[in-house]
């Protein structure tokens, strides 16, 4: 994997501007009154899911999806399937240590 920097990828601050107008929009801090803007930002709604990320919100949703498993009482097989899981994890992250 290579990192560049975004001076060598103008597509992809492209995507990055028309993503910050669409934010400014739907939090009401800039007006739109351009059509070819709104036709924009239409289209960019149509595939887009807006998620908010702040702290409360994603202890809400961390809650919301690990709530039954954290109330509950694992079974030996998950015990174990999480410990591998776990290992195999830790063994991945050594690697791409090692390779950097």
């Amino acid at each position: 994997m290579q990192i560049l920097p975004s001076k060598a990828s103008p597509g992809l601050q492209l995507i990055d501007i028309a993503l910050w107008v669409f934010k400014r929009h739907i939090e009401n801090q800039i007006p739109t009154t351009s059509e070819e803007t709104l036709t924009l930002l239409r289209e960019i709604s149509k595939r887009a899911q807006v998620v908010r990320f702040d702290l409360d919100t994603y202890r809400k949703r961390v809650n919301e999806s690990l709530g039954p498993i954290m109330s509950g009482e694992l079974t030996e097989k998950q015990e174990e399937q999480a410990r591998s899981l776990m290992g195999q994890s830790e063994a991945e992250r050594i690697k791409r240590m090692n390779s950097e």
